[in-house]
């Protein structure tokens, strides 16, 4: 989600998969999903990730209580 010149927030969804994106300070990129619907298919995400190298990924999930899900492509 990013704020515009005029105050109004827009969220950005990668890949119809990804919230965000951000830099390790290793040089991975990794990929975050924030759900409040239950964790999507682990199948799902790492079919995506298969081939890519340097990536990582993180889910979030708020509701009922916050857990997380990491997905690592080594």
């Amino acid at each position: 989600m990013y704020a515009t010149k005029f105050h109004k927030y827009l969220s950005t969804d990668y890949w119809n998969k990804w919230d965000g994106m951000c830099f390790d300070r290793h040089g991975n990129l990794w990929f975050i999903q924030i759900k409040t619907s239950g964790f999507p298919k682990d199948e799902g995400i790492l079919d995506w990730m298969e081939g890519k190298k340097g990536i990582r990924g993180l889910s979030i999930h708020f509701k009922p209580k916050t857990a997380l899900r990491f997905y690592y492509n080594i």
